[in-house]
């Protein structure tokens, strides 16, 4: 045959290959196909080289392959939320592994210190709270933050460790160069804290690589671990101050390298016992980390004017007002930007609005190709000071503006016209907040955006005038939310008229009601039927996505006929949310009519293309269960469940509370009556992914208290 020469040639170079990996050098292998070849070797210039003259066919490229390889591992790294060495090994071991390698792990980081720390030992960390605190009781060290500089007092958190980043020196030119090898390779920087103030996300919540001290268990793994974001230890010896080793670290040494060579893919493990952790709290402030302003300077002259990261595609970072460090990140590459003011500087509206302008400025001449810009302060209102200079982002596609709470300074009618968003052509998506007041709106007000398919207002003066403002007819997707003193029902039904009459073509509506009552205020429980204030949106026949959300001062009735309702308006309906988080301690009298087991049964029956189902409460009967679990002919033949419903494809189901036949909630104590339930939605729903159920636990509700839960461990056990 005309194959046999050609397989009498490769023999000896697969036995060279196989002697080759059990002696520990490089590996040759050679994959031939009808299209091309695959060679992967030692050499940089055979990487991609094909072994015959052949063109290779794109799918079997070595660094394609690589980069998918190695991409996957990272996430299912991150998913199962532990340390991705192994892909950082994977860099150390060939020349041909190195390049996609670190691609893959330095391509996305969630924190500056990693680049930062490439500069030891000249970047160095000063553990001066944790000293000051030895020396002094917790009374003297806080009259000691007290005297220093006013300047620094903001950065000082009292009685916590505070980790100084500083650089003790320049860096010289090895160490610069190695810094610009992997700075070329990141494209997303999502730096958890601020450039001065970095605040530790618990392990478990966010992926994030953040401080050197950690307090993560071995079975807790730091993700500062990963082995691409440090660096080697053991060629600096002078670099004691930023690792603790009394805690464990492991200075790891590089594999399959010279010292001279260095991938920063070396690893250490923090093995400090971290039992005592609070997994409630978001940020562990114990390990604050404060920046000083001469590393950026230092940096901005290294990098004599030109981007620090200049590949960078997307940023979210998080800074203030009176800080610059930001002109370093932005480049002409940046694509998405999401800026954040640190939330610990109470700067004033009128001290944001002083500085913001220029700030915006300059970041839009620094970065013309921007498509998504956000903008946000959590405290303070930055609207009025920024929209005026969004109309310069003529590339704009996403655009994110402050929702914080109203302020005299909030947008009106006049406002949001002179801001001129109808010159942004390619607009998308557009999240604004707004207080418009004013009664009567001029044809000259109305905003033209053809290609919207995305609007998310925050409104804190529920005039439904202030919808007249938008003309969008591509309009898709509507999000609402409406911020007021107290609940009025009146108002959120002239608003769902008002929804339904401006935005006819929409086929996924968000509707949330928030008061703005402080939560020491005594205002009366408001009550009300869901469908009382959304009557006039079942008028709308392509929706798809509806989603509802209230704050625990209302009581919303929505039983399984307001249910059953819903899905007969819209048969469209992919996904279902109603959500009103109920107090902890809700007596049965105020506990609001919800729906029964009969709406789960009709919903697998009737409306088999719903696929995501999120309820705030089910009631859970006796007789409701007795029904559906009947296997022949009975009186409730109209709830009964003779056979599986194989036809439902609901995928997610989720409620957050359960009561019984007395009007009391179900805890997850409550194990018979929970089995004969999960026994039911199992029939009813036996395409329901049982892992999205967990993830999509409401996050007021702690787990071993969500009864669901229990309903789900009985589904999975069901199911074998």
């Amino acid at each position: 045959m005309r194959t046999e020469p050609q397989k009498t040639r490769e023999e000896p170079a697969a036995i060279h290959a196989r002697q080759s990996d059990k002696s520990g050098t490089a590996s040759r292998l050679r994959v031939h196909s009808e299209k091309g070849s695959l060679s992967s070797t030692t050499g940089p210039s055979d990487v991609c080289a094909p072994a015959v003259s052949k063109v290779p066919h794109p799918v079997l490229q070595n660094q394609d392959i690589l980069l998918a390889i190695f991409s996957q591992a990272r996430a299912r790294a991150e998913h199962e939320q532990v340390p991705y060495d192994s892909v950082a090994k994977c860099a150390r071991v060939s020349q041909a592994f190195r390049e996609p390698a670190l691609q893959v792990l330095w391509e996305r980081l969630s924190s500056i210190l990693p680049l930062l720390r490439l500069l030891a030992p000249n970047f160095r960390t000063i553990d001066g709270g944790h000293e000051a605190q030895d020396r002094m009781s917790v009374r003297q060290y806080n009259a000691y933050v007290s005297g220093l500089s006013p300047a620094l007092q903001p950065h000082i958190l009292t009685g916590h460790i505070h980790l100084l980043q500083v650089l003790r020196d320049i860096p010289d030119s090895k160490q610069w160069a190695r810094f610009c090898e992997y700075a070329r390779r990141v494209r997303v920087l999502h730096h958890d804290g601020t450039a001065n103030v970095v605040l530790k996300p618990r392990y478990g919540h966010r992926n994030s690589t953040v401080s050197d001290y950690s307090s993560s268990s071995e079975s807790e793994p730091d993700p500062d671990a990963d082995s691409v974001h440090e660096f080697d230890n053991q060629n600096n010896p002078d670099v004691e101050g930023a690792f603790n080793h009394e805690h464990g670290v492991n200075s790891g040494a590089n594999v399959g390298h010279e010292e001279d060579e260095d991938t920063a893919t070396d690893f250490y493990e923090d093995t400090e016992d971290g039992s005592d952790q609070d997994s409630e709290s978001l940020f562990d402030l114990s390990g604050a980390t404060y920046i000083f302003p001469s590393v950026w300077y230092h940096l901005r002259r290294l990098t004599a004017g030109q981007p620090l990261l200049p590949t960078l595609r997307e940023l979210d970072w998080t800074t203030e007002p009176d800080q610059t460090e930001i002109f370093m990140l932005v480049g002409p590459c940046l694509e998405r930007l999401h800026l954040r003011f640190n939330p610990m500087h109470p700067f004033t509206d009128h001290e944001y609005n002083a500085t913001l302008p220029l700030l915006v400025r300059n970041i839009i001449s620094l970065a013309p190709s921007l498509k998504h810009f956000a903008i946000t302060t959590r405290a303070m209102s930055t609207v009025c000071s920024v929209l005026p200079e969004v109309h310069r982002m003529s590339k704009l596609r996403t655009l994110a503006l402050d929702t914080g709470p109203p302020t005299g300074l909030s947008l009106n009618a006049r406002s949001l016209r002179d801001a001129r968003l109808d010159t942004l052509e390619d607009l998308e998506s557009l999240t604004i907040g707004f207080r418009v007041l004013d009664d009567v709106l001029d044809a000259d007000a109305i905003i033209t955006l053809p290609v919207l398919r995305v609007l998310k207002v925050v409104d804190y003066a529920g005039n439904i005038g202030a919808y007249k403002l938008f003309n969008v007819p591509a309009l898709r997707a509507l999000e609402v939310t409406v911020c007021l003193p107290a609940h009025i029902p009146e108002t959120y039904s002239a608003l769902s008229a008002a929804l339904a009459r401006h935005f006819p073509a929409v086929t996924s509506i968000s509707l949330a009601f928030q008061s703005l009552a402080p939560d020491s205020a005594t205002l009366p429980m408001v009550p009300f039927s869901l469908l009382d204030v959304m009557q006039p949106l079942l008028g709308l026949p392509d929706i798809r996505v509806f989603s509802f959300l209230a704050d625990s001062r209302t009581r919303v009735s929505f039983p399984s006929a307001e249910l059953h309702a819903l899905l007969r308006s819209w048969p469209l309906l992919l996904t279902l949310s109603v959500i009103v988080p109920l107090p902890g301690a809700t007596p049965p009298s105020l506990v609001p009519e919800m729906p029964g087991v009969s709406a789960l049964v009709d919903a697998a029956r009737n409306h088999t293309e719903l696929t995501i189902l999120h309820l705030n409460c089910l009631k859970i009967t006796q007789e409701e269960l007795d029904a559906a679990l009947l296997d022949g002919p009975d009186t409730h033949a109209e709830v009964q469940l003779s056979a599986p419903r194989a036809g439902s494809k609901l995928e997610v189901l989720t409620v957050a509370h359960m009561t019984n036949d007395r009007g009391k909630c179900v805890r997850p104590n409550h194990g018979r009556l929970l089995s004969r339930f999960a026994a039911v939605v199992d029939r009813l729903f036996p395409r329901l992914d049982l892992e999205r159920c967990l993830q999509e636990r409401p996050t007021w509700l702690k787990e071993e208290h969500w009864a669901w839960k229990r309903v789900l461990d009985e589904i999975a056990k069901l199911q074998g």
